[in-house]
């Protein structure tokens, strides 16, 4: 029988032993508590009482120990975010099943976050709180110019919902051909044909032009749904419709073109996965959810995943799984678990004496958004969160949670190109965000994110109450390639994460042909009829000659921005493919009954991972029920 160790209080000992005293004592409970007690007996003599005979060692811990904590499930995933919510309320549909979900947070509600979960207007906020694990870039050699040596902070959910929890709750699922790609390059399975299936299952379209699609229903547990619009967003389609661009729908087979930005967001609130999902299968008998629970390791016998080991309350408890483990930890939890389980690339490992289990490329590939803001100034009234979030405003969204407070910054549209018109490629390379708003209006959120203090005394105090737009340039597929690395055996310490942005030169190449097409779009007749004029020239790049490609280079060197979609670190791959850690039914190679599902398997990034990540999970527990 598996030890589970705990620490209760004296009293609680001193009951335990009164009510054991005529029972055959076998087994370890707690160093501070007498010793051999069992987890479980037939029979219990007096009130009070450890625990009740269930099947698979069921047991009720202490006060001050997990709760309800079997030592035994069919499945343990790690992570309740957006795919590990999905997972468990799947897999424990089936009553046969016992299923424990861990979370190294705490819960989302009745805690002081929770008006800053649900509220979509106020996400922001959450980040450097309680519910962010506080991530930081490595120093960067050609990016994040414009914060604190060089890094930036990189925010990530710890919480139950993850970092769905505290994102902008944008839903884009990107195009076919990026899935498509994914089968090609070794991901068999997972063409869009084979996807499409679970992107459907997943949602409840409340978008009217997507009623009559193939590609959506209105049934699923994930509300996608559009926000009231500005007087703006006509504009932006105006602009770019008279440059030859499309008008299309977000999420439907076309690509490339503007379209209307979509979300997770139901009657004005925040809609996670944990919401959606878990919500409804947290009454079950056969899923447990322990919150607090830091995962220190997977238990491994004979290259097969037997359990896992998590730290609650500073004790180490160990349980073990009948089927399987699932690491659901996210692009930067799962690959750091899985070095401290002896998974990862020798060498890492040896010099950090963890005993090496598999040799296979994790961490490595890592793949991260990147973009640029664009100023727009204009003459027309604009948002202006800061200075616009009155009682009124406050009062709207309270009583019919509608308003300024029920958007997400003043996002309204998409444009997708692509710019590589010698080399067409299947899917576009940039994604243009039209925001209503001067997006660095608060100076508090830019410190958070570890921006430099003068270039907020100075370059961004330039838009600051003032009317305008603006575009941000994202780059949907680098080339640029970063790493994470452990720094520690301590489950307590953060990991080393390099995305190296820009490391490789097209990717500036690309975003400057991002800036042109902003700079067309300024230059529109609709958008010349609003007064848009683009910001000043920075005066940190004064040494080169104002737009010229050096000058771009500079700003754009200057004013990246991580696009905090971190995914690959556990790549998707055939077998045979020594870049891949997980193959195309997500297993950990070289090692049984061990998966990885969350988007650090996605073999090429999306759009906004967060849609594709929900489809892997929905996917991941059809193919473990199988």
């Amino acid at each position: 029988m598996l030890n589970i160790l705990g620490s209760p209080s004296a009293e609680m000992c001193i009951i335990w032993l009164w009510s054991l005293l005529l029972i055959t004592i076998l087994n370890t409970v707690a160093q501070d508590c007498p010793e051999y007690i069992r987890t479980q007996y037939d029979y219990i003599i007096g009130k009070y009482y450890i625990g009740i005979r269930l099947p698979r060692a069921s047991i009720t811990l202490a006060q001050d120990c997990p709760e309800y904590i079997r030592t035994q499930y069919d499945y343990i995933i790690v992570g309740a975010g957006t795919a590990g919510s999905v997972l468990a309320a799947r897999l424990s549909e089936d009553p046969r099943v016992q299923v424990l979900l861990l979370e190294a947070g705490d819960k989302e509600t009745d805690r002081p976050e929770t008006p800053f979960i649900t509220t979509p207007g106020l996400a922001k906020q959450l980040r450097n709180s309680s519910v962010d694990w506080k991530y930081f870039t490595h120093p960067q050699e050609n990016a994040l110019f414009g914060y604190r040596n060089k890094q930036a902070a990189l925010p990530r959910g710890k919480v139950i919902g993850g970092t769905f929890a505290l994102n902008d709750m944008i839903y884009q699922r990107g195009g076919p051909g990026i899935f498509d790609e994914w089968d090609k390059k070794g991901a068999k399975g997972w063409g869009f044909k084979h996807v499409a299936p679970y992107f459907r299952k997943s949602v409840d379209t409340k978008v009217i032009e997507l009623s009559k699609s193939d590609l959506h229903r209105s049934c699923g547990p994930m509300t996608v749904s559009t926000l009231q619009p500005t007087s703006l967003l006509n504009v932006y389609f105006n602009a770019t419709q008279s440059l030859g661009y499309d008008a299309i729908n977000c999420n439907e087979k076309e690509d490339q073109g503007i379209c209307r930005i979509q979300t997770n967001i139901r009657g004005g609130e925040r809609l996670t996965t944990a919401k959606a999902y878990l919500n409804e299968a947290r009454g079950r008998q056969n899923l447990n959810i322990v919150t607090k629970a830091l995962v220190s390791r997977v238990l491994i016998s004979r290259r097969q995943a037997v359990g896992i080991e998590f730290i609650f309350s500073n004790v180490s408890f160990q349980v073990l799984a009948s089927n399987e483990v699932i690491l659901s930890a996210g692009s930067y939890g799962s690959p750091k678990i899985l070095f401290l389980s002896g998974i990862g690339p020798r060498e890492q490992l040896y010099n950090l004496q963890i005993p090496v289990i598999a040799d296979l490329p994790v961490g490595e590939n890592l793949q991260d958004h990147i973009s640029v803001d664009i100023r727009v100034f204009v003459n027309v009234s604009t948002m202006k969160p800061n200075s616009n979030l009155d009682r009124l405003m406050i009062d709207q969204y309270f009583y019919q949670r509608k308003g300024l407070m029920a958007s997400i910054g003043g996002s309204e549209a998409f444009l997708f190109a692509n710019t590589n018109k010698t080399r067409p490629s299947p899917y576009p390379d940039l994604q243009l965000t039209f925001k209503s708003t001067i997006a660095d209006h608060d100076h508090k959120l830019l410190r958070v994110m570890n921006k430099d203090d003068e270039l907020i005394k100075s370059w961004y105090s330039l838009g600051k109450k003032k009317d305008g737009i603006t575009i941000t340039v994202k780059l949907l597929h680098p080339k640029s390639r970063g790493h994470l690395k452990l720094n520690s055996t301590d489950p307590n310490e953060m990991p080393i994460i390099d995305p190296k942005y820009l490391s490789n030169v097209e990717d500036i190449k690309t975003l400057y042909e991002g800036i042109k097409i902003v700079k067309s779009i300024i230059e529109t007749p609709i958008m010349q009829s609003i007064g848009a004029t683009m910001e000043p020239t920075f005066k940190g790049c004064k040494e080169f000659k104002f737009d010229s490609d050096p000058y771009w280079k500079c700003y754009i060197q200057t004013f990246s921005d991580p696009g905090h979609h971190p995914v690959s670190t556990c790549k998707m791959g055939a077998f045979n493919d020594v870049r891949s850690v997980v193959d195309n039914k997500l297993r950990v190679k070289d090692v049984f009954n061990l998966r990885v599902v969350d988007a650090s398997v996605f073999p090429e990034i999306t759009d906004h991972p967060n849609a594709a990540t929900i489809m892997i999970a929905e996917r991941a527990a059809a193919l473990i029920l199988k």
